[in-house]
């Protein structure tokens, strides 16, 4: 926020989501705020799952079990946890090319050495219910919009999956999905 000239602070997505809950907006999250997502299987490995999140572009995905009921959820966060950094060394030769013609029987080249140091982070191939978080914060297609703002400010989480009555996933809420929602929220008096 700048006031004149002056930066006096700052407002994150925290915050806002934060002021959400304190609206008291009755709103249900069913029809307007939730996002379509897409799950994996508990089994699924987990270098798999980094591959994953890094094409869909999703930075937690929830897991299912066989049943396809909501078992936990995964993060970049928790990724990172259960990863090894690997460093290596790697030498390269090269030349600068030929110093002489074809038809010579001797020749000299200068010839360079470079080594180099590599760091490889490395996930271990173990499935993706050993790394994920399996208290899941969930809330139901019938939860109010505060009620959902809450539970993510206190579970410090952005994101939420939204369940039926039988803990089958139906779609996630993200901060980023109340705040749009809001705002484009005409008749929301609150704002």
């Amino acid at each position: 926020m700048v006031e004149g000239e002056k930066l006096v602070g700052l407002l994150s997505v925290a915050d806002l989501v934060h002021a959400i809950a304190q609206l008291r907006v009755k709103d249900e999250i069913k029809p307007t705020y939730i996002s379509q997502t897409f799950a994996l299987w508990e089994e699924t490995p987990l270098p798999l799952v980094a591959r994953i999140m890094e094409i869909s572009g999703f930075d937690a995905i929830p897991i299912l079990d066989a049943e396809s009921k909501l078992q936990g959820i995964i993060s970049e966060r928790d990724l990172i946890r259960h990863s090894s950094i690997e460093d290596m060394v790697e030498v390269s030769d090269f030349s600068n090319g030929t110093d002489d013609d074809e038809w010579t029987w001797e020749s000299i080249r200068d010839m360079h050495t470079i080594s180099y140091g590599i760091s490889k982070i490395q996930l271990p191939d173990k499935p993706v219910k050993t790394a994920m978080v399996s208290n899941v914060i969930s809330v139901p297609l019938n939860a109010e919009v505060s009620e959902c703002a809450l539970k993510m400010k206190r579970g410090r989480v952005d994101q939420l999956p939204v369940v039926n009555g039988d803990k089958k996933l139906v779609a996630m809420l993200f901060d980023r999905d109340l705040i749009r929602a809001m705002c484009r929220a005409p008749d929301n008096k609150n704002l």
